[in-house]
């Protein structure tokens, strides 16, 4: 039987210690956790620093430790050390000189360290990472003779973090002519699984269809039709086992003109898809949503009509939060987020990053502050978006698959997400579900 083979692509997740704390010889049982800086140094006194990541359980192509260094002291160059350590039990709140875990070794990079600061410094960890997915690995931060270096721990602006590429079933992007995009996905190749069809048809003054060919045939046997700025999604069980009960077996996927079966720009050639069920897809709302402010850390910002994200340069660090149940849901591969953007700062066009994290499900929109705001589950995604990623219909849509995969891996049935912006002077309001407009608030459609 024809096998589903389809190549795979990475994607970037970006994750960020759980703990971190420098020590320091000069007071062996001082313990420094909750301070914005990771202080190494070889002079006079020894100080090295510590950091924890939960690494996800997914399969990683690439891993670089990035560190943000804003001051060297020693005014020359030099050079630090990072290793590994076996002991992942010590917290940023109780590690000191004295009790500080040993290095293993079996990571052992040595880093040339340049004089100036203000600078983001990456290291390439990707086969010590690759063989500890799903685990807590430690990593110790090591100056050598002369060297005095600080770099901002994630109690500062710019937390440390671990850049992880991940491997993901991959979309054929069919990019036809006449006004027609289309994606097609497969996941477990060759097993049973899922595929999924995404199409959207911008202004042609035409009708397009997603078709699905019999196995073996020509003949046209499932159509999803579209007409000018109308987008669909739609998932496919498949079970390549023979004789399995199941709704028809399919060999191709198209993107076709209607009524005609002209296929646009190509036609994607897969083996025997035996499809068992199509789900269509399903949109939920928020059940929570809300705006969190570090200048007002104990006030609820309830039923406001937007959710602001603001960068730290404006001292007031904006976030915002939002909430949906899930519950009923868990069966779907693919989750798309829509959001209807308000304000996007001075320059609409200009590219503005947001960090999208995964929290804890805890809190609802009528208590939530800054103060009591759900502690982060150190999984994220970061994404870029501008006013030139506005659909005609006004949302932008982003792709939080790899977050709503990770609640599910959990075992969380509410899907929580913190938005914060990864400019110091970025400014990015969205519609919030209790805005003028509620048909414009969030929405997470999973297919």
């Amino acid at each position: 039987m024809p096998q589903l083979v389809i190549n795979s692509l990475a994607t970037e997740q970006t994750i960020r210690p759980t703990d971190d704390s420098y020590v320091n010889s000069g007071g062996p049982d001082n313990n420094y956790g909750n301070f914005s800086s990771l202080w190494v140094e070889f002079t006079s006194r020894y100080r090295s620093s510590f950091l924890k990541f939960n690494i996800p359980n997914t399969e990683i192509e690439s891993a670089y430790l990035r560190l943000y260094l804003f001051v060297v002291n020693s005014g020359e160059e030099g050079r630090i050390v990072i290793q590994d350590c076996a002991d992942t039990t010590w917290t940023e709140g109780s590690i000191t000189y004295n009790n500080r875990p040993n290095p293993a070794a079996n990571l052992d990079k040595t880093i040339n360290i340049e004089v100036g600061g203000d600078r983001w410094i990456e290291v390439d960890i990707t086969d010590f990472i690759k063989a500890r997915k799903g685990q807590a690995v430690t990593l110790t931060i090591m100056p050598e003779p002369t060297m005095e270096i600080w770099f901002s721990s994630k109690e500062g602006a710019n937390s440390p973090e671990i850049k992880l590429g991940i491997v993901t079933p991959p979309p054929n992007i069919i990019r036809g002519q006449d006004g027609v995009r289309a994606e097609v996905g497969i996941t477990n190749t060759g097993e049973a699984g899922t595929f999924y069809v995404r199409c959207s048809v911008i202004p042609s003054g035409e009708t397009f269809g997603i078709d699905l060919y019999k196995e073996g045939t020509t003949n046209l046997d499932y159509e999803i039709t579209l007409v000018e700025n109308q987008s669909a999604a739609l998932a496919f069980k498949i079970d390549p086992i023979s004789g399995s009960a199941t709704l028809g077996s399919y060999d191709s996927i198209a993107v076709a003109r209607s009524g005609t079966g002209e296929v646009i720009d190509q036609k994607i050639e897969y083996g025997q898809l035996n499809v068992i069920e199509a789900l269509p897809p399903v949109e939920i709302i928020p059940t929570d949503d809300c705006t969190l402010q570090a200048a007002n850390p104990n006030q609820n910002f309830d039923n406001e009509l937007e959710l602001q994200v603001i960068g730290t340069e404006w001292n007031n660090e904006n976030v915002c939060i939002i909430k949906f149940d899930i519950s009923n849901h868990m069966n779907y591969s693919y989750a798309i987020l829509k959001m209807v953007p308000i304000f996007m700062g001075q320059n609409p066009a200009m590219p503005r990053g947001i960090f999208i994290i995964n929290t804890l499900s805890n809190w609802s929109e009528g208590s939530v502050t800054w103060n009591n705001s759900p502690a982060v589950r150190q999984f994220g995604i970061p994404i870029s978006i501008s006013a030139m990623d506005i659909t005609p219909e006004g949302y932008i849509e982003i792709d939080i698959t790899a977050l709503y995969g990770y609640a599910k891996s959990v075992g969380d049935n509410k899907l929580s997400l913190e938005f914060r912006s990864d400019l110091t002077y970025g400014i990015t309001n969205f519609a919030s579900k209790d805005g003028v407009y509620p048909q414009s608030g969030p929405k997470l459609i999973l297919f």
